[in-house]
């Protein structure tokens, strides 16, 4: 199985969880994450928590997380199509990735104690278009390598 698929799933899932068990998710990442800061010394007022708990929502439960879906689904096009141009595969991959973070909204639209956020959608959007070109690139260098061997054998 793809490990897009499974992350996507995983994603989708998740966005139908209610807003105490989402709250709960983020609080139990913020304290490991504060508690490593701690280890080295940073101490966090309630003022600067709040604020950082806001960026690990948005950095790890948006971006981040799209940015691997977009890298996996870019890969997952490459291995299950058989047409050669990767344009194509960018522009599938985007609009794959586009209805999933509308549909992960959507979702919380109906999740208990959750709303929908059109800026979530658009955080969502940012992470997986530069996984997207990651592996867009990587795969252009792979390909390159490849062609410049058989070239001069």
């Amino acid at each position: 199985m793809s490990i897009f698929v499974l992350l996507t799933a995983i994603i989708l899932v998740f966005s139908g969880f209610s807003g105490e068990i989402s709250s709960s998710q983020s609080d139990f990442v913020v304290n490991v994450l504060n508690s490593v800061l701690r280890f080295f010394g940073i101490i966090l007022n309630e003022s600067q928590l709040d604020t950082f708990a806001f960026f690990v929502r948005k950095l790890i439960g948006h971006f981040l997380i799209f940015l691997l879906d977009g890298l996996f689904v870019y890969l997952f096009l490459i291995k299950l199509t058989f047409f050669k141009n990767r344009w194509l595969h960018f522009v599938i991959a985007i609009t794959i990735m586009f209805v999933v973070a509308g549909a992960s909204e959507l979702i919380q639209l109906f999740a208990s104690g959750r709303s929908g956020n059109l800026i979530d959608v658009g955080i969502d959007l940012s992470g997986a278009l530069l996984g997207i070109v990651i592996a867009f690139i990587i795969t252009l260098q792979v390909k390159e390598k490849v062609d410049y061997k058989s070239a001069s054998l």
